[in-house]
């Protein structure tokens, strides 16, 4: 198998075009220690966390492309065998120069409190071997989940940052809308009584934005 293959069967670089990072209303001393520590010499461990939809995945991806770093995913596999997707990870880590790792959906892995039946899984691995990782990788990462109740305090600090993502003020939902619409082009199809009824949902996300935008 080539490395080209390799590689393509294990993670996969992202070249699609980003939002603009004044497009998520973060905190501007959050962003600054973000792309301090993406733009820094030696690995990094960032978590991303908070509802779904909230524009987690989105702001990983623009603050990435503002650090100047290419974007590599670690995607959930249907199947695979124990500790396979941390397995992954270690491979992406090897080739991760010039870019910077996003774990999306990161439960499977970090969730490794989780008692319950119906979450052991042959993808969890066991604290102890996910905490060498985060100790020894090489890499710069952003991982994204929606809650930390099932994270282990000895893996919550291995973290360099960590940053919570809530629903969103109607202002931001306001500007999300504008984004998500002038990328979609559909300006013609929202009537101004369809946007005050969207922004009156308290609980919109730009993740459901995203899937109006694209029925429409």
């Amino acid at each position: 198998i080539s490395i080209a293959a390799f590689q393509a069967e294990h993670f996969r670089p992202d070249t699609n075009p980003v939002y603009s990072l004044d497009s998520f209303d973060l905190n501007p001393i959050d962003v600054q220690i973000m792309l301090g520590l993406l733009k820094s010499e030696g690995p990094a461990n960032i978590l991303l966390y908070g509802k779904p939809g909230c524009g987690k995945t989105e702001a990983a991806r623009s603050l990435i492309r503002a650090a100047g770093l290419d974007i590599l995913h670690v995607p959930v596999h249907a199947t695979g065998g124990r500790h396979s997707r941390l397995t992954r990870l270690r491979y992406a880590d090897h080739f991760s120069e010039g870019s910077a790792l996003i774990v999306d959906e990161a439960e499977l892995i970090l969730n490794n409190s989780i008692k319950f039946i119906a979450f052991e899984s042959d993808s969890t691995p066991a604290k102890s071997v996910l905490n060498t990782y985060l100790d020894s990788s090489i890499s710069k990462t952003i991982w994204i989940l929606n809650d930390t109740n099932h994270l282990h305090e000895s893996t919550m600090r291995r973290f360099h940052f960590k940053l919570h993502f809530d629903k969103l003020s109607r202002r931001q939902r306001s500007h999300a809308l504008e984004l998500i619409v002038q990328k979609h082009g559909i300006e013609t199809l929202i009537t101004l009584n369809m946007k005050n009824k969207l922004l009156a949902e308290e609980n919109l996300s730009p993740g459901l934005l995203k899937q109006i935008a694209h029925a429409l």
